[in-house]
């Protein structure tokens, strides 16, 4: 998907929807002879609403711009309206439209088969009108919270403007009800360091406004909803936006929260480990309770204890256990009325998903007061863990599809990236890539990231026959593009950035890949003429990466990566470069690291100071990353030839010295007293095997 898709993206959709019926609807008019003039009028008036359309995403791109008064949890109900009244038109145009018949009898016939009477058309042609009026109303807004409020609701003749701004205020406050103190934040943070609101907001910047409302007003979440400890699994085929879809139930649930009504998240994200453990999915769960009625804080307090008083914990050695945890939840959830509990990701728990599974739906009691939703894939080791639930098998919707697909055209045609001569190939584009996804947002974005490769639209045609069938196939012609280039060093270069994406120690930021990527082995000094851009490893890449929210690269999408790693070299040998085996890219990695750290000049420099050393860092960003992880990278590798050369290199006594306190300055900029107990057992360490 696009990076922060916005309101003004999906108003750009609806645009492409609206210029479709509009070419359709003229082109019906002009083939049938004696055409019902209520259906020219009709088409006249969406052609207005086109226009209108147009101003209204000029005024959404300034309000975006301006990055004022940003409303995350508004669901854009406007838009979804005025979706399906296009649709509608367009489908009643699309199966009345004459095949461009020549003969007077075939025009006649065709006009025929037109489904709707005068009637009918009227109706459609007020639902337009009001379309356009909200539209038009819309473009008053000179704030964010201002148009969303004008979008959100289709009812808005009432006067309920003030109440809606009023509403957004209070939103802004539910999430935290408490006074916090020094003493209340501490119990928090003991329970987890898994901050989950920070999925929460980038997942919400990834949703197209105006699509999800199918599943957030059906009738199987309103009734999770409205039912006392229900259970609901939600499950669905990789790329079908089901994360999307689970931070709109969340924005939706948290519009019922109220100091008797609680809400708690959780995302498991294959790219970071910490999710994956029950104890820090309980625990954040539990922070997000506790902050929502001061109650709770009486019970976090017999559960720590405070200096002087101890508490549960205070003869339990270590971290609290599941079980712990689990008791805790249940004690909270006595504050409450109703607690709603919605977890994404189960699938992508690295290790022992199915305990994980046991453990969430444990909280779920029958006599209890606590509501769980969780989403994933349907894994075999999954359904007799969540046998009880309720199960909801989802795919994307068309009618959100043809809203993305629309809205992704629109703005790549913007930003030149698909450069289309045609406007009906438009059209072609969307009803193909709508028809085939087969429920896959993430597979209609591959589609679309490939047609941007191709020069002209003839190649894009060509490729819209040929279009591949899943996801796998999807990825294997990113990898069969790459072996075709003539240059071999465009698969170096995708090989090393997804090599250090998936198992660096931490992810890098933009610099610090670009300067790691440069480096080859062997190498003496820091060549800058070698460093790359983020632009060519993302073009040669495609959908294989995309850019993360706050800077640097990461994995498109958790398939990338299970596609990655099982590669069979024997069937596909022509793909074994890109097999992505951890303990392969760890020598790579370690050698990399080892390699940057002997180069000039860090072998020959010493900084006086803080400010010399940052001035380093700054000129030299991957060097801190270097320092703490060479160990680490190293530590199951000491056998690798190059790996002990280089080491050896690095502690020689003429150079060792001088490392030494450069290191020691480098971890003391950051969190000294854990660093430095880190890289100091793996530094002696290797220190030894290095010199004996």
């Amino acid at each position: 998907m696009a990076d922060g898709l916005s309101v003004a993206a999906s108003i750009a959709g609806l645009i492409q929807i609206a210029d479709i019926v509009v070419r359709r609807g003229y082109r019906y008019v002009r083939d049938v002879k004696d055409a019902e003039r209520s259906i020219e009028r009709l088409i006249d008036e969406v052609n207005k609403l086109s226009g209108v359309l147009h101003s209204l995403r000029n005024v959404a791109e300034r309000c975006e711009d301006n990055k004022l008064d940003i409303e995350p949890t508004a669901q854009i109900h406007h838009i979804e309206a005025c979706l399906k009244t296009l649709q509608l038109i367009d489908t009643y145009l699309e199966t009345s439209n004459p095949a461009r018949k020549a003969d007077h009898v075939g025009n006649i016939k065709q006009k025929l088969i037109w489904p709707l009477n005068r009637s009918k058309v009227k109706e459609l042609m007020s639902e337009v009108e009001k379309h356009k009026s909200v539209m038009n109303l819309a473009m008053t807004a000179s704030t964010m919270s201002a148009l969303l409020s004008l979008l959100d609701r289709q009812d808005y003749i009432k006067d309920n403007l003030l109440e809606l701004k009023a509403g957004i205020e209070r939103d802004r406050a539910k999430r935290t009800r408490v006074e916090m103190s020094k003493q209340r934040k501490l119990w928090l943070t003991s329970l987890s360091r898994v901050d989950a609101q920070r999925w929460q907001n980038a997942n919400i910047k990834l949703r197209q406004p105006g699509s999800g409302n199918w599943f957030t007003n059906g009738p199987d979440f309103q009734e999770w909803l409205s039912i006392k400890s229900s259970k609901l699994w939600v499950h669905g085929i990789p790329g079908a936006g089901k994360t999307i879809l689970m931070a709109s139930a969340i924005q939706e649930a948290m519009k019922y929260t109220n100091e008797s009504h609680a809400l708690a998240y959780f995302y498991a994200d294959y790219k970071v480990p910490a999710t994956h453990d029950p104890k820090n999915m309980l625990g954040s769960l539990a922070q997000q309770i506790a902050v929502q009625n001061e109650k709770c804080f009486y019970t976090l307090r017999d559960f720590w204890g405070t200096p002087g008083s101890p508490g549960r914990m205070y003869s339990v050695a270590g971290d609290p256990t599941v079980e712990v945890l689990l008791d805790l939840i249940t004690d909270l959830s006595t504050h409450f009325t109703d607690v709603m509990i919605i977890v994404d990701g189960l699938d992508e728990v690295a290790v022992d998903r199915s305990g994980a599974a046991y453990t969430l739906q444990s909280l779920n009691q029958p006599s209890g007061n606590v509501k769980t939703l969780f989403a994933s894939r349907k894994e075999i080791d999954l359904e007799y863990p969540l046998r009880d639930f309720k199960e909801l098998s989802i795919a994307a919707m068309s009618s959100d599809l043809r809203l993305y697909v629309a809205s992704e055209i629109e703005r790549r045609t913007r930003n030149r990236s698909l450069r289309i001569q045609d406007s009906e190939l438009k059209e072609h584009i969307m009803r193909v890539l709508v028809d085939k996804a087969d429920g896959m947002f993430r597979w209609v974005a591959c589609q679309l990231d490939y047609l941007e490769e191709c020069t002209n639209d003839r190649e894009r045609r060509e490729a819209l026959n040929k279009l591949p069938p899943d996801l796998p196939s999807s990825y294997e012609r990113i990898l069969d593009r790459l072996n075709n280039s003539r240059n071999r060093k465009n698969q170096r270069l995708v090989v090393r950035a997804l090599q250090w994406i998936l198992y660096s120690e931490w992810p890098l930021n933009t610099p610090e890949l670009l300067e790691a990527l440069s480096v080859d082995e062997g190498d003496n000094y820091i060549d800058q003429s070698a460093i790359t851009t983020e632009e060519d490893i993302l073009h040669w890449a495609s959908s294989l990466l995309r850019r993360r929210l706050g800077g640097g690269l990461e994995i498109a999408h958790f398939t990338v990566k299970e596609f990655l790693v099982a590669i069979d070299c024997q069937k596909t040998p022509h793909f074994s470069p890109y097999l992505m085996l951890q303990e392969d890219a760890e020598v790579r990695l370690a050698r990399v690291c080892l390699t940057f750290l002997n180069c000039r000049p860090f072998s020959e420099i010493m900084p006086e100071n803080s400010h010399d050393l940052l001035r380093i860092i700054d000129s030299h960003p991957f060097l801190p990353y270097a320092t703490v992880n060479w160990d680490c990278h190293s530590l199951y590798h000491m056998d690798d030839e190059m790996i002990m050369l280089l080491a050896r290199q690095l502690f020689h006594p003429t150079v060792s010295k001088q490392f030494n306190l450069l290191m020691t300055r480098i971890l003391s900029i950051g969190q000294p007293i854990l660093a430095w107990s880190t890289f100091a057992t793996g530094l002696f360490r290797k220190v030894f095997l290095c010199t004996r």
